[in-house]
């Protein structure tokens, strides 16, 4: 993963590996969006992204927690 990613392109990818079930990618790809973003959570992801439509909010926010994103 490119610096340049950032930590939202880190996040589609865990969310994406989540909701593929392809769990051991998905733990890989959080521990490099924890160590770019030690507080992200699901919370961190809700409260930045809170004018974002329901729909991806929901589906994004299924593929995190599927991956083992913590709560908060």
């Amino acid at each position: 993963m490119h610096p340049e990613t950032g930590i939202w392109g880190n996040c589609v990818l865990v969310a994406a590996l989540g909701q593929l079930d392809r769990l051991e990618e998905a733990a890989d790809a959080l521990t490099v969006l924890l160590r770019r973003e030690p507080k992200f959570s699901c919370k961190f992801f809700l409260d930045a992204l809170i004018a974002v439509g329901s729909e991806f909010r929901e589906h994004m926010i299924e593929g995190l927690r599927k991956a083992g994103v913590p709560e908060e």
